[in-house]
């Protein structure tokens, strides 16, 4: 990874979008320039001072708020190369936006429902079994699901370790034991033979628990396939999967159990998703959007 469009690319943003973030990040490095401030010693006044500039010259609040977001992802990208040594920019908004409430959300009994009755019938569906229990279970992202290793689950004692990403904190969950099962049956027998078939290259490199079909270790085409083929009537992206489950923990636990659970590194993420049922959180989103 040489450049910020080289981590774009590997993040998979689109054309456009890293047109957009290159050009917000050339001018705010302009500024710094001009205002003699070094990248290591940027920090949250700072980033304030940027803001009221940038607003100063006319930019809207949903703009500066995209500003924002390129600048969290250019951050990432410098801590990731060593050159900072954390994110100043993590968990910074603008004011007087209205952050996404949780929606399309799933009930957690359909969910249930969606695992148990998933068909396993050869090595890619008893895979796809365990990449939906993982989503279901434990609300895991795909970025975490393409971090897991075989000895990161724990089928003795029942728990799964989940290393922490960019958005995410690192966690140790229980496994339930529904998903036991298909998780042995998948680390004994269903992996050596994804991993050791003809279509898998130097397969003594992967590390990965989870792996495609062909070798692959970025797993969102993969998942995204399986995401169709449920061909479910509101289930369409793993995002809502992790978004349901996120909503049902906040009923049953305290607020701070879940922001565990989940992984947010923001106590007010895990807030967005309480609600006493469901339907409190899509009538939220009514208000919020009356339109649609």
């Amino acid at each position: 990874m040489k450049t910020f469009k080289d981590y774009l690319i590997q993040k998979e943003f689109s054309e456009n979008t890293i047109r957009i973030y290159e050009n917000d990040i050339k001018e705010f490095l302009e500024w710094t320039t001009k205002n003699h401030y070094l990248m290591e010693n940027i920090c949250y006044a700072d980033l304030m001072n940027y803001i009221k500039h940038s607003q100063k010259q006319g930019r809207s609040k949903v703009n500066v708020q995209h500003q924002l977001l390129a600048m969290r992802h250019y951050f990432n990208y410098q801590v990731k190369t060593g050159k900072i040594k954390s994110n100043p920019a993590q968990g910074v908004y603008v004011r007087g936006i209205a952050r996404r409430l949780p929606h399309d959300l799933t009930a957690y009994s359909e969910l249930i429902k969606v695992y148990e009755n998933y068909p396993v019938n050869d090595i890619r569906s008893q895979r796809n079994k365990v990449i939906l229990g993982l989503f279901i279970f434990q609300a895991l992202t795909i970025e975490e699901l393409e971090t897991l290793e075989p000895e990161h689950i724990s089928l003795r004692e029942g728990k799964i370790k989940i290393i922490g990403t960019e958005r995410t904190n690192e966690r140790v969950l229980k496994l339930e034991a529904s998903q036991v099962f298909e998780l042995q049956e998948y680390l004994n027998k269903t992996r050596n033979r994804i991993l050791y078939g003809p279509l898998v290259n130097e397969p003594e490199k992967i590390k990965q628990l989870i792996i495609g079909m062909e070798g692959a270790t970025r797993l969102p085409a993969e998942v995204g396939q399986m995401m169709r083929k449920l061909k479910h009537p509101t289930i369409k992206q793993a995002s809502q999967i992790r978004a349901s489950v996120i909503a049902e923990w906040t009923k049953l636990h305290d607020v701070r159990i879940v922001q565990y659970m989940s992984g947010h590194k923001y106590v007010s993420t895990t807030e967005r998703y309480q609600a006493t049922h469901l339907e409190d959180l899509q009538e939220q989103l009514r208000l919020h959007h009356p339109l649609k």
